[in-house]
């Protein structure tokens, strides 16, 4: 006899208020929660799973939605940074009826000693990989013999060796956990207007990790990924799913938020040529500048990618070597005219507070911006961002070791995690940047930069990706969606 039998897994709302951080469209389905169902019921067919995303479908100020919280004897949470607080509320109402509680996602990665230091209504964290630690935890396993779980033994926090799960022995995710119509249907979401020829979107990814941050030394640095090297699913697999989504759900589009689709080389040859001959499907994906080639390019034209995202970051090389990019301008207009050669149209990411940024990069990064956007057709928007010293990034270990920040945020993790977040945000560039600049003239740049952005940014919120596309080759066509 295991451990629970009802299971409630729980996507929080994202802080989606005006000054917000979260602008994100409300059509991806949480694949993390999903995957973690999935694979128990592998085992265990017999646990009864409920999926409630607050982030998409739900509404957690209506009652009616906020009734069903913790109707399971254990409630586990995928939490990012952006639904902290929000998915804290929900933690402290699962608990007080009744549930054991579990954190996982980023925040658990990253937070967890301070997690269950804080906020004592949450029982477990689960690090990393959430699939092992979540069956291990059902059957009824003593915790201190589960990987990736984080718990407490009396008054003592107890973290337990990780291990990372092989993609490959994951079945493909049972979408019936939820209701998949009811996510298509939020592309009416006039924020986030998709191109009429995209209607029908669906996520799904490939490979998990970074191959520059595996590297000794490599890492962007503000990235706060926490992944371990990198992980790729079987080719034939995600042609699966892939064919899956088209044929039940009749899926026109597919997001997929691996974060570099051509990190591994021989995965992704060998992804290119297991294509199946009679299928394919629009899709986008992330793609590191310099791993732009016209093989690369070429093999994901033929295999239907219509947009990549791009982290180009600065239109300054001094910035750029700053943030541990590993890239030039010189490599990002190659990547640009290598990919429009190709058909396929790039988002550019930016993020402004390089440490020593100047005014001078900064207006240099503008002057770049408006530059690309007059010489490359192919060249979508940019994905403006000023630096989030998010905790798991070498910025974030920066300020905890400045003798002042330091001191400030030392208690990090307690009370409103979002608001010292933000704080942060607000003073990384008056310690960490050059003279001069602060985060009032960074909202003075962006006021600048917004002409070249067809989204509204906010104070906090600059980007609007989610493999939205706002422009696109259709038939050999160049062509323009509607501006949010």
């Amino acid at each position: 006899m295991g451990r629970y039998r009802k299971i409630q897994l729980i996507s929080p709302p994202s802080n989606r208020t005006i000054e917000g951080q979260q602008k994100w469209v409300r059509w991806a389905q949480p694949l993390g929660i999903m995957s973690i169902a999935t694979y128990v019921n592998k085992f265990l067919p017999e646990i009864d799973f409920e999926i409630l995303d607050f982030d998409c479908i739900l509404d957690l100020d209506n009652p009616e939605d906020q009734k069903k919280i913790g109707n399971a004897e254990l409630v586990g949470l995928s939490v990012t940074f952006a639904q902290v607080d929000r998915g804290m509320d929900i933690a402290r109402m699962a608990k007080e009826r009744g549930a054991d509680v579990i954190i996982g996602g980023n925040i658990a990665t990253a937070l967890n000693e301070r997690i269950l230091k804080y906020h004592p209504y949450v029982d477990y964290c689960i690090c990393y990989d959430g699939e092992e630690a979540m069956l291990e935890l059902v059957k009824g396993r003593v915790p201190a013999d589960i990987p990736n779980l984080v718990w407490r033994d009396n008054a003592a926090i107890v973290k337990n060796k990780t291990a990372q799960i092989d993609l490959q022995n994951l079945p493909i995710i049972d979408r019936s956990y939820i209701d998949v119509e009811a996510y298509i249907q939020k592309t009416s979401d006039p924020e986030y207007k998709p191109m009429p020829y995209f209607l029908r979107p669906a996520n799904m990814y490939s490979l998990k990790g970074c191959s520059w941050r595996a590297k000794e030394g490599g890492g962007c640095y503000f990235c706060s990924i926490h992944d371990r090297g990198l992980r790729a699913r079987d080719p034939g697999q995600v042609w699966a799913e892939r064919r899956m989504l088209v044929d039940r759900y009749n899926v026109n589009y597919i997001w997929d938020p691996s974060d570099n689709f051509a990190a591994d080389p021989d995965w992704f040859k060998a992804f290119y040529e297991r294509r199946p001959k009679d299928f394919t499907v629009p899709f986008s994906n992330y793609l590191r500048i310099d791993h732009v080639t016209p093989r690369t390019a070429r093999m994901l034209h033929e295999i239907g990618c219509v947009q990549v995202f791009c982290g180009m970051e600065s239109g300054s090389d001094a910035a750029l070597k700053a943030l541990n990019k590993n890239i030039n301008r010189e490599m990002v207009e190659h990547a640009l005219k290598i990919l429009n050669e190709h058909q396929i149209t790039v988002v550019l990411g930016i993020v402004v507070g390089a440490k020593g940024e100047t005014q001078e990069t900064v207006i240099e990064t503008l002057n770049y911006m408006k530059y690309l956007l007059e010489n490359y057709p192919n060249l979508d928007r940019f994905e403006w961002g000023t630096l989030a010293p998010l905790p798991g990034s070498k910025a974030f270990n920066a300020m905890m070791l400045h003798p002042e920040l330091g001191e400030k945020y030392k208690e990090f993790g307690k009370g409103n995690i979002m608001s010292m977040l933000e704080q942060m945000v607000e003073d990384w560039p008056e310690y960490m940047c050059g003279e001069g600049v602060d985060y009032d003239y960074f909202l003075y740049i962006q006021q600048l930069a917004q002409e070249h952005l067809p989204y509204k940014m906010t104070r906090y919120q600059k980007r609007a990706w989610c493999g939205t596309l706002h422009k696109a080759y259709i038939e050999g066509k160049l062509v323009y969606g509607e501006n949010w």
